[in-house]
């Protein structure tokens, strides 16, 4: 009966409808149209953008035509325009680095319409030195790293993602080779996006991240998948906080923080969507703007939290020595999508904030810069004052944080919107956006008309800087080896070895491929055991199993000098993992190393590790001992008489 009386009424609108047939593919052929060329969020869906972005890989063409084999290889020219703005002292100053998640321009200083929800920072800025118009290289935040500490190209997925190892030259190096320790601080899993494989490559003294925090923190709640991001911003503060510091060298601290990040869900996430919903009602904003707090509430609470624990921070570090010679640098990662307006470049705009003693009095800098300058200044700042070892070389993309105006006509600031999509770039005055229209930029960062030579410039200078960018990190040709600090391992498995390789493990289970090589080593087949180790460690850099087999295949195969070499470097990467320890012990007395199970032993004191599962092992260690120190007593006594 319902089909019947539909179909009646629905046949008397059918004529209509069929003769508008041809007007209704117009129609849908401007909607599609619209969709395409209107780039703002609320239109812009997963699928049109998976399907846009792979019919633009297959049109681009990504094929290096120049004559140089290392393009960017050029003369190491370091800025020293942020000299003027510091007052150094005799030695060497600590350098601190904050990358915080998703921090965008919106939220920092009291002209920013979101000010009040960081007001920590926002009150910074009248201590510092504060760039208006900074950019993130992309708004993905791991790029971050590596465009910061380095001044390094994208590559496709991010450098830290390249398929393989890239010779360069970051902070962290040159800092370390000039004396510094150096460190990173992450509450996440350092294996994503292979942060920890980028931070080994670098020789970081210090690598801090999930795997490190024992039971004393707090996870950050699980998410609606049951997956925890770590351990929040505060956590990973009070853990720093905690840790002792031997050394009295200068240090070169990166702070990663993670809390301001989907899925927003820092702990106490009810408290501060509280303090977002009192803040709403004193605020004087359009209604355009309290609807999108009201809409993201969790997003502000998020950055409240994240703004707190950075005060608690940095009231920590005024209590260590050598705060007074400490310089901070606070930037955003990239700016979070909710938030940025219909002008595409604001969807990279974050702050930087430059803090502390050694700031001679704050200031406002005009200077259109981006996280790839900074390296560059800081070492030409350095260079300047201290007798510090640059390299004549460099291949970084920066041009120096401070200009004389706004714009530098030379600098190239390109821009990653997401993975494999090199899509906005700057040069010099002039904005290239979805991939083709130019614009000039006014000293605002507004957009205006660009002659046509201009554009045809721009598009040109941007086709070539997308053709080195793959060209650099596809076929590690930013730097020779020679030039590089830390040159890379160029070791290679043999065509042999991966079809070897490939018979007994293929996939990405590599806690299976880990399983593969334990049975082959307890089946004393010692050299393909190792050979699958340094495979999946090729891989996975901080698979802390696979480390500590290594060392125990060395000590089996009573190469113990090796296996106590490995381990030593598993210690310092898993200060907190027993196994670790384990092993070590094990080794130390199959050898009779009464040395290194000493050091052992003190370690497991310093580090405060519950030793239920070691009691047995440690006790042997420490009869041993004592045991050589009585034997060397008596070989003392006997000498004296």
């Amino acid at each position: 009966f319902l089909f019947q009386s539909l179909h009646k009424k629905i046949l008397k609108a059918y004529g209509l409808i069929n003769r508008m047939y041809p007007f209704t593919i117009v129609l849908l052929g401007l909607f599609l149209a619209t969709l395409t060329s209107i780039k703002k969020p609320v239109n812009e869906n997963k699928t049109q953008y998976l399907v846009t972005q792979y019919l633009y890989g297959v049109w681009d063409s990504d094929a290096y035509g120049g004559t140089a084999e290392y393009p960017l290889l050029g003369k190491g020219v370091y800025s020293n325009g942020l000299t003027q703005h510091l007052q150094l002292m005799a030695q060497k100053p600590n350098i601190v680095v904050i990358l915080v998640e998703g921090l965008g321009h919106d939220f920092v200083g009291k002209d920013k319409k979101y000010h009040m929800f960081a007001p920590f920072l926002t009150q910074l800025v009248d201590s510092s030195l504060y760039w208006k118009n900074f950019l993130g290289n992309s708004m993905e935040g791991h790029v971050a790293l590596p465009s910061l500490v380095g001044s390094l190209p994208f590559g496709e997925n991010g450098f830290t993602n390249a398929p393989n190892p890239v010779n360069r030259n970051t902070l962290f190096g040159l800092l370390k080779k000039n004396g510094y320790t150096t460190s990173f601080y992450y509450g996440g899993n350092s294996a994503l996006n292979q942060y920890d494989r980028f931070l080994l490559e670098e020789r970081v003294d210090y690598m801090l991240d999930r795997a490190n925090f024992d039971s004393d923190y707090v996870e950050q709640p699980k998410d609606a998948a049951g997956i925890s991001l770590g351990y929040p911003d505060g956590e990973l503060f009070r853990k720093w906080a905690a840790l002792e510091r031997k050394s009295n060298k200068p240090r070169f601290e990166v702070f990663l923080t993670q809390s301001s990040k989907k899925p927003f869900s820092p702990p106490g996430i009810d408290v501060y969507i509280k303090k977002v919903g009192n803040l709403l009602k004193t605020l004087d904003l359009p209604k355009k703007d309290k609807r999108t707090i009201e809409k993201n509430e969790e997003v502000f609470a998020s950055i409240l939290y994240a703004d707190a624990a950075i005060a608690d921070l940095l009231r920590e570090y005024a209590k260590k020595p050598g705060f007074r010679n400490t310089l901070f640098l606070i930037t955003g990662t990239h700016n979070l999508g909710k938030f940025y307006s219909d002008n595409p470049l604001n969807a990279y705009r974050v702050h930087l904030l430059v803090a502390g003693d050694l700031v001679k009095s704050p200031k406002v800098i005009p200077t259109l810069a981006s996280h790839l300058d900074v390296a560059q200044s800081l070492m030409g700042t350095l260079a300047t004052s201290y007798a510090i070892q640059l390299p004549e070389e460099s291949g970084w993309l920066g041009r120096g944080l401070v200009s004389r105006g706004v714009f530098d006509s030379i600098r190239q600031i390109p821009l990653i919107r997401a993975n494999k999509t090199l899509m906005e770039y700057v040069n010099g005055h002039y904005f290239l956006y979805r991939r083709n229209r130019v614009r000039r930029l006014d000293a605002q960062m507004n957009m205006q008309f660009a002659t046509e030579a201009a554009q045809e410039r721009t598009r040109e200078r941007y086709r070539q800087f997308k053709t080195l960018n793959k060209y650099v990190v596809r076929n590690n040709k930013l730097l020779p080896k020679p030039n590089a600090i830390f040159p890379l391992d160029d070791y290679q498995f043999s065509k042999e070895e991966l079809v070897w390789i490939q018979s007994v493990f293929t996939g990405n289970d590599f806690d299976r491929a880990y399983g593969v090589a334990r049975d082959l080593a307890l089946d004393r087949d010692w050299d393909q055991a190792l050979l699958l180790c340094r495979y999946i460690l090729s891989k996975v850099p901080r698979h802390a199993d696979t480390d500590i087999l290594m060392g125990r295949i060395y000590g089996w195969d009573q190469k113990y000098g090796k296996s106590v070499e490995v381990l030593e470097r598993v210690l310092h990467k898993y200060p907190t993992y027993q196994d670790a320890y384990s092993a070590m012990l094990d080794v130390c007395f199959w050898a009779g190393n009464t040395e290194s199970g000493q050091k052992t032993l003190e370690l497991i004191g310093e580090r405060k590790l519950d030793t239920t599962a070691l009691n047995g092992k440690m006790r042997r260690i420490f009869n041993m001992v004592m045991e050589e120190a009585k034997r060397k007593s008596e070989t003392n006594t006997v000498g004296q008489l």
